[in-house]
């Protein structure tokens, strides 16, 4: 599972292109990032699967905007599943479980 904290997709695509390819079973793929954004970022991805030169994973958009139509810009792109900002420790739980990924309720 994959969480690029402070990097655009570009860095993050940069970063995995240019080193051995370390792809896990999920990422969590923030819609808005600047220089190229998430459905660009997950389209490059896709791409990059299909050809083989990545293993398949589950990609999770992680946006603000909550419209259908929304979500199925996600869709389209390639994205598995959406989540919406803010995300609550229940919202990313459900999402993980979704996928295989068995998460316990984090307390803080």
């Amino acid at each position: 599972f994959f969480f690029f904290k402070q990097k655009t997709a570009y860095e993050m695509l940069r970063s995995l292109v240019g080193s051995e390819m370390c792809i896990r079973d999920r990422i969590l793929m923030d819609c808005q990032m600047p220089v190229l954004d998430g459905f660009q970022a997950t389209k490059v991805l896709r791409k990059m699967m299909n050809s083989e030169k990545l293993p398949y994973c589950t990609i999770i958009a992680c946006t603000a905007f909550a419209m259908d139509k929304d979500a199925q810009k996600c869709y389209d792109c390639g994205m598995d599943d959406v989540i919406t900002k803010p995300i609550s420790q229940k919202m990313f739980r459900e999402a993980m479980n979704r996928y295989g990924y068995q998460l316990s309720l984090i307390h803080i």
